[in-house]
């Protein structure tokens, strides 16, 4: 990139954009420090509701780029979790370390570990990480594969358990023509409690309008089968453990459809300008329980002053099964 803004400038010492975009390419280059904060509400799912939570999560990240191909990233973590059922709240800190990049135009990958510390001494600390890999088969297709251990908090008996999920997973997505984007999923869960479940899943867009003004419609279609369910052990009235808990639906086929309108705002357009945009979308699903439901989503981003970004996102659900609220910001600056 670099490389051809400096060509362009002696070819045309003029140039409007090319010396900008130089610039832009250097910063770039540069470390950058982060602080975000997401918040996510969960109430439902399931006969006795599995979902019944409030996690809140703050990260301080820095990011260093080696030759602008590949990303050095440190994170410091500190969770806030209260499950609005059983004890809590829960308190832990933790810290992230990783590496991306693209090797070449056909092969670029994404590695992190992660520990989480309660403060707890009853709830068993975590390790999490992924590995994570793309290949571009000659611009016609993108082929993804990847492993991800996960934590799967949904409330108190998921926290108290250190229940947690080795996910294995390869995705193909294409460009059929320039609007319109498929993609398919297959991913096998394998839960560190002797249960595993397959999810299938296929995607498909199209872009109905062009670049700055996007409307895009979206479909996305699953299919979820668990190996075992929840099983509710009672004292009278009084639930004292769930095992396996988290969702676990059985023979499930889910659809929902994407309407989404995307408005670039930003000055200039170029490889690496500042960007500024926003978009919403409204989400509709369905489901073979009978489930309906709505769900909303907003993001906003603006890249100000040649160093600076902000970005914050909210979201969302209600149906019968499942409510949820989440909401996500963060500013960087690039030095």
């Amino acid at each position: 990139e670099a490389k051809t803004y400096r060509e362009l400038l002696r070819i045309d010492p003029l140039h409007n954009l090319a010396g900008l975009a130089l610039e832009r390419q250097k910063i770039r280059r540069h470390p950058s420090v982060q602080v975000g904060h997401s918040y996510w509400e969960d109430k439902g799912r399931g006969q006795h509701a599995v979902s019944q939570i409030t996690r809140n999560l703050t990260d301080l990240a820095l990011d260093v780029p080696i030759k602008c191909q590949h990303h050095l990233k440190f994170k410091a973590h500190r969770w806030f979790e209260r499950p609005k059922l059983g004890p809590g709240p829960y308190w832990a800190n933790g810290h992230t370390v990783g590496v991306s990049g693209i090797f070449n135009p056909y092969f670029s990958y994404d590695l992190s570990w992660s520990g989480k510390y309660y403060e707890t001494d009853s709830v068993p600390d975590r390790h999490t990480g992924h590995a994570k890999f793309w290949f571009n088969l000659r611009d016609y297709a993108s082929l993804g594969l990847g492993y991800e251990r996960t934590n799967e908090i949904y409330n108190a008996f998921g926290i108290q358990q250190g229940t947690q999920a080795d996910n294995y997973w390869v995705s193909l997505s294409s460009f059929l023509t320039r609007k319109w984007e498929v993609e398919a999923q297959v991913r096998y869960l394998k839960f560190n409690d002797s249960n595993n479940e397959q999810v299938y899943s296929f995607a498909t867009s199209y872009d109905f309008t062009d670049h700055p003004r996007v409307f895009r419609v979206r479909l996305r279609g699953e299919y979820r089968d668990t190996a075992k369910l929840n099983e509710y052990i009672f004292q009278g009235n009084q639930l004292l453990n769930i095992v396996h808990p988290y969702w676990t639906p059985r023979n499930y086929l889910g659809g929902a459809l994407t309407l989404e309108w995307y408005h670039d705002l930003s000055r200039l357009f170029f490889c690496g300008s500042d960007r500024h945009y926003y978009a919403l979308r409204t989400i509709l699903s369905s489901d073979t329980t009978g489930n309906q439901g709505y769900g909303f989503e907003g993001e906003w981003n603006y890249e100000f002053r040649k160093h600076w970004s902000v970005n914050v996102k909210g979201f969302l659900n209600r149906s019968h099964e499942w409510d949820a609220n989440a909401a996500w910001a963060f500013i960087r600056y690039q030095f």
